[in-house]
């Protein structure tokens, strides 16, 4: 009865209701553009608050494991891992789950706690199926267990997400050799191509130059080495990328990171205004990083993330006026020492035939070249 009688009333309410949230519709889409940036602010302040906490936690564990507080650090990273079990794939936190549990399974690795470090290996796992790295390192936890059919998967998995990339790479090498299979590496190898570590990288090798001792290197220029028929050598010209010419006191050349090659020499020709020209070489080398020299000169680059050199001009003293650079390469893809060792004796006349037939000649005389024959 009070229903019925007070219908007008809540009818009356409900008009008053759709009345207001009407006109603060209206008002709010009249009053967008001057929102917009408060809006965005207020988005901006959320995503940073949302973000700082994991991300301080993960920069703390990380200065304590550098600093060789390994218990703490891993303590810290733990709880850090299991505050963020509820983070999605695609989500903003994801990066930090991903480098937390990373940290946690690669300590755990080299620290031989193989049961923890295949915990946590395994969570990252489930979260991220694809991810190579980890399953390289379930792969090697599967092989110190004796568990040689998991690894072997693993290895397959690992090899056919980062199949470009040296870390895939080596493990899948290293697990060809240790079981005798020729053909499979071989056949793996000649499938890859052009993307594979049987050719040089045509992108990714770049130049930079600082004008002093202690100065910071100028923005680089990318280098486009192509090979020389009549040398067989890589050469690359850069102009700098200045509107005058540029001083140069040291120069950094950088190789594709994941490169396997070997570097025998690299010349590196300064053209200054006047048309002088100063010539740096191997022996000019200050820094090799994730390089290893080799017998009678030279480095190889074994799939390290961030191969380059730096090379310091003869005089150690600024040189002005440069205004073009040319750098030679004397370099070869070269496939790992295990690789190699495998194929000591090269390739058999029936492999050669059975591979020229299936991908051709000039594939598998770079893969011959590629194994040092």
């Amino acid at each position: 009865m009070w229903l019925i009688m007070n219908t007008p009333t809540l009818l009356n309410t409900l008009r008053c209701a759709f009345f207001l949230g009407s006109a603060c519709a209206l008002a709010t889409a009249a009053g967008w553009d001057d929102l917009k940036p408060h809006v965005r602010e207020l988005d901006k302040l959320l995503v940073k608050v949302h973000m700082h906490f994991p991300s301080k936690a993960l920069d703390a564990a990380t200065a304590k494991l550098k600093a060789g507080d390994e218990e703490r650090g891993l303590r810290e990273l733990a709880d850090l891992a299991e505050e963020l079990r509820h983070v999605r794939l695609g989500t903003r936190l994801e990066e930090v789950r991903t480098k937390a549990l990373d940290l946690l399974g690669e300590r755990l690795l080299a620290a031989d706690r193989n049961d923890e470090a295949m915990d946590w290996t395994q969570e990252l796992l489930e979260f991220n199926p694809r991810d190579f790295p980890a399953l390289v390192r379930r792969a090697e936890l599967h092989r110190r267990a004796g568990n040689d059919d998991l690894e072997l998967t693993d290895i397959y998995a690992a090899f056919r997400v980062g199949a470009t990339s040296g870390p895939a790479i080596l493990p899948f090498v290293d697990a060809m050799v240790r079981r005798g299979r020729r053909e499979e590496l071989a056949v793996a190898l000649l499938e890859l191509g052009d993307i594979g570590p049987t050719t040089l990288p045509s992108q990714g090798w770049e130049f930079r130059w600082s004008n002093g001792a202690n100065a910071k290197y100028v923005v680089n220029a990318p280098l486009t080495p192509r090979r020389d028929r009549a040398t067989g050598l890589m050469r690359s010209e850069i102009p700098p990328r200045l509107g005058q010419p540029a001083t140069m006191h040291r120069i950094r050349v950088d190789l594709p990171g994941g490169t396997f090659a070997e570097l025998r020499d690299m010349k590196v020709e300064l053209v200054t205004v006047d048309g002088s020209t100063t010539s740096l070489d191997l022996s000019h080398v200050m820094i090799a990083n994730d390089l290893k020299t080799i017998k009678g000169g030279g480095y190889s680059a074994t799939g390290k993330i961030d191969p380059f050199l730096v090379l310091e001009s003869p005089e150690a003293s600024p040189l002005n006026g440069v205004r073009r650079a040319i750098v030679t390469f004397d370099v070869t893809p070269l496939l790992p020492e295990s690789a190699r060792q495998l194929f000591a004796d090269g390739l058999t006349d029936a492999e050669r035939q059975t591979w020229t037939e299936q991908f051709g000649e000039d594939k598998v005389a770079i893969l011959e070249a590629s194994l040092g024959h």
